[in-house]
Order: structure tokens, then sequence, then C-alpha cells
């Protein structure tokens, strides 16, 4: 399990706007990018963490995922809610992934090494 990760939208106003488009992602020109720093690791309670894990494990299991993969979610009232789940998520440097292994303290080429190993490599 990596760090856990937050996309902060606290900087979008409009609430039907704060997704994680194409744009927040990729475009550092775009508002949308700049508008969502993504905060790894972040800081929730004891209990949110544990259950985050949890519900992050058992859809990976119920979902058949192997190797690695990435459990997205949003929390409400305490709870967290999967969005997606994405069994092959970017792991280049710079994305997402493995910024989470780093904030887990794992090196990039670590990470590569145990996605090889998961692999069977």
């Amino acid at each position: 399990m990596l760090a856990l990760a937050e996309i902060d939208y606290s900087g979008i106003a409009d609430p039907l706007r704060r997704i994680c488009s194409y744009a927040a992602k990729w475009e550092p020109e775009r508002d949308e990018y700049r508008l969502t720093p993504v905060i790894y690791p972040v800081k929730v309670d004891n209990r949110l963490a544990k259950r985050m894990r949890s519900v992050a494990i058992a859809t990976y299991e119920a979902l058949g995922c192997r190797g690695y993969a990435r459990v997205d979610m949003r929390v409400r009232g305490g709870e967290p809610y999967v969005l997606e789940v994405n069994p092959n998520p970017d792991i280049s440097p710079d994305a997402g992934f493995a910024r989470a292994a780093l904030a887990a303290g794992h090196t990039y080429p670590e990470m590569v090494e145990r996605i090889l190993h998961l692999a069977g490599g």
C-alpha cells in the first residue's frame, strides 16, 4: 500500500468543476492544473486512513486486480466511496503513482523493481 494522496479542489469555487480532467492532470499552463495540487502524503486521522486502506484492498481483491493498481475515492461525511480503479496506472517518474511511491519511502527504481517482481519478472 502506498501513501494516501489527495487532490485539493479547494481552489475551484464551483463544486461542479471539481473533477480531475485531462487539463488538471497534464496541462500545466491551465487553471485546472494549477488549482488542483496533489498532496502526498495526505494527513487524515487514523480511523479514516485505516478505512480507506481497507476499502482499497477489498476493491482491489473484488475486481481481481493483480500486481499493482490505483483505487480512486472521494470521502463524504467521513466515509470513503470508490470512484474508479485503474489496474494499470501511469508509472512514469512524474505521474501520481510514482509520487505516491516516493512519499511512501520508495525510490523510482525500487518501485519499478517491485512491480516487475509482482509480475513474476
